[in-house]
């Protein structure tokens, strides 16, 4: 009762008579009427003095199946309802759960919905043209440029571990840009940036109907957008455990089924993963699939960052002072006494 009352959709039961049974306090809010006053009636009752115009409970009676429908309360608000009859041993309607919410709310929170889904497609990537600008003057750097240019002639699955902000996603784009993949799609998704609830439709898609504010058309997912090309999953260490054991059947099999959907579909597409978290202690707290991280692991690069990379910082600053010179319209210089400052300093 404490968990139920504090359920935010309004939960109404009856008897397969349509004798009301139970009602939350948010049904009882929404019926405007004491659930005292409730249990002294059936629902065929509730409908005749005017607590409402419709009643989908009845409906589910009746049917047999589950009913839908849009009512207007005493108060004068639209409420949309789902009844689901819950049958007996005997093959009889034992009693109807519904749940309900003011189609205010509703349309607020797909709104909400909405607006997170724009801000997610946002925090996606997808790249058509050139790479950016690779470079790599210290030694140690240009080992790993050129072993994932020989990695890049085949479709072995890389994972590329570093701290934030060592050039992860620029190095898998170069990986992209030296495959035969290489005029296929390249979609960049932030793991990390994305709720455990909606990584899933986010990568898989979902069929029409899946769930509450999907698009009645439906929607495809990454990998189906992705099909032929590259996807970069950065910050793979952020995934939930069920969408690990998703991910882990596409490297296997290359087969996936979209949310609410029962079809199984196949896309041809090259994974690339990064993280900055140490996969290997995650594995041994059980917090990450052993058989996903071996997967994922086929091929290990390790980016160091650039206070370990010397030679890269004077290219590095020398290339962004280009292009900032370029975007201002301005001419400007490194000092020559930067490249003969220490590096600590």
């Amino acid at each position: 009762d404490t968990i139920l009352n504090h359920c935010n959709s309004n939960i109404f039961v009856t008897d397969g008579r349509g004798q009301i049974l139970y009602a939350n306090d948010a049904a009882e809010r929404a019926l405007n009427c004491s659930f005292e006053e409730l249990r002294r009636m059936d629902v065929y009752q509730l409908h005749e003095k005017g607590y409402t115009s419709h009643s989908s409970s009845a409906d589910a009676i009746e049917s047999g199946k589950k009913a839908f429908a849009v009512y207007r309360n005493n108060l004068g608000e639209e409420i949309a309802t789902t009844s689901i009859p819950v049958p007996d041993r005997r093959g009889g309607i034992e009693m109807v759960v519904t749940r309900s919410d003011e189609v205010g709310t509703i349309l607020a929170q797909q709104k909400e919905l909405d607006r997170y889904r724009t801000l997610f497609q946002q925090m996606l990537t997808r790249s058509e043209g050139p790479a950016p600008t690779l470079i790599a003057r210290d030694p140690g750097m240009a080992r790993i440029v050129e072993a994932l240019k020989k990695y890049a002639a085949s479709d072995v699955t890389v994972l590329l571990t570093g701290e934030s902000g060592t050039g992860k996603e620029v190095l898998a784009n170069f990986v992209r840009q030296n495959s035969r993949r290489s005029g296929g799609a390249f979609l960049s998704v932030n793991c990390a940036a994305i709720p455990n609830d909606l990584i899933e439709s986010e990568l898989f898609g979902y069929e029409k109907g899946a769930f509450t504010g999907a698009r009645r058309e439906g929607k495809p997912g990454l990998f189906e957008l992705a099909d032929g090309g590259t996807i970069f999953l950065d910050e793979v260490g952020e995934l939930s455990l069920v969408a690990q054991s998703k991910l882990l059947r596409v490297l296997e099999t290359g087969e996936f089924m979209r949310v609410g959907g029962s079809q199984v579909q196949k896309a041809d597409v090259r994974i690339i993963a990064a993280t900055n978290r140490d996969l290997k202690a995650m594995v041994a707290a059980k917090e990450f699939r052993d058989d996903l991280y071996y997967r994922l692991c086929v091929v290990p690069v390790s980016v160091p960052p650039l206070r370990e990379r010397p030679l890269d910082i004077e290219a590095l600053a020398g290339h962004f002072l280009k292009i900032f010179c370029r975007k201002h319209r301005i001419q400007r210089a490194l000092p020559p006494e930067m490249a003969e400052r220490p590096l600590d300093t």
